[in-house]
């Protein structure tokens, strides 16, 4: 199936949907002016440019996809554009604002950066826009998938194997971002130390923050049962099918199936159904014969004979 013809087959838009990314655009705005006001005492606070220009637009517009996802995969219908003008100029430019405003609040510390600040802090946030789907797909997707799953487990309408899926990704995003407060690992290409910090094996790299690094690894060793309780679980299922039946176990199991006589005694008799009279068939009439004659009572002149039926063959 084509876009088109799948985008023809989706339900028309909601107005919630709409109401819902405007109602995270303002939380958005708003916290980041919250916290440039809070951080007017301090003109040389650089974690607040940070949270402005960089953890504000990655937690809202992290939302903001689930929000979309939610409506497009889940409720089966388009998005009105209203939401994308939202999510993506609205949003960003109310946060831009209050990053710049911070910026004037604190020219000490951006002393001689020049016009390189506002670009700086407009990259810092395009990268945090860039980012939300990895925030949304490591954290907010398997959170989503996993609050349902919870309660049918517990009702015992799945397995509890079918909590695996949602349980990695969110360790995977443990891993993350406990790795990168744990350890430093001296360059961006260090994929060989960062799997030996994961692991707990001595490598290039420093140990930053001890409990963030068994953070990590607690996240680490929750994958592997993970996968070692699936993995078990499947083959078991496996071997319990392909295990033999046997034949007086299936006897028993199929006779009250495939024995007719079986299934016709355990049905509750239907009560009889009342005909009307002018609904019931009538009697074929049936002819006299030769028998009936003989079988009357014998009379010499016939009376005690059938209408029409011939008379014996000594009266003859």
């Amino acid at each position: 199936m084509s876009v088109p013809q799948r985008l023809r087959q989706l339900q028309p838009p909601r107005a919630l949907t709409s109401w819902v990314v405007g109602a995270i655009t303002l939380l958005a705005i708003g916290a980041a002016w919250i916290v440039v006001d809070a951080s007017r005492a301090d003109a040389t606070d650089f974690d607040a440019s940070l949270i402005v220009a960089f953890f504000i637009p990655l937690v809202a517009s992290a939302l903001c996809i689930e929000t979309l996802t939610r409506e497009a995969w889940g409720n089966n219908r388009r998005v009105a554009p209203l939401v994308f003008w939202l999510w993506l100029l609205v949003m960003p430019l109310g946060v831009y604002s209050a990053a710049a405003y911070l910026v004037t609040l604190m020219p000490i510390s951006y002393r001689g950066e020049g016009a390189g600040v506002w670009w700086g802090m407009l990259g810092i946030e395009a990268i945090a826009l860039l980012m939300s789907p990895l925030l949304w797909f490591f954290v907010l997707l398997p959170l989503g998938a996993l609050i349902p799953l919870v309660g049918k487990v517990a009702r015992g309408a799945l397995p509890p194997r079918a909590l695996s899926g949602a349980v990695i990704l969110l360790s995977l995003g443990g891993i993350i971002v406990s790795a990168s407060i744990a350890f430093d690992y001296g360059g961006p290409r260090a994929w060989g130390p960062a799997l030996l910090s994961v692991l707990g094996i001595p490598g290039n790299y420093d140990v930053e923050s001890p409990v963030a690094a068994w953070i990590c690894r607690a996240f680490a060793l929750l994958i592997f049962i993970v996968l070692i309780d699936s993995f078990v679980a499947g083959r078991r299922e496996k071997t319990d099918a392909a295990a033999p039946v046997p034949d007086a176990v299936a006897g028993a199991a199929l006779a009250p199936i495939t024995d007719p006589a079986d299934v016709a005694a355990e049905l509750p008799a239907k009560p009889a159904r009342r005909v009307p009279k002018w609904r019931r068939p009538r009697p074929a009439r049936r002819e006299p014969s030769a028998l009936d004659v003989y079988d009357a009572p014998e009379a010499s002149d016939g009376s005690s004979l059938p209408p029409g039926a011939p008379k014996p063959p000594n009266e003859a």
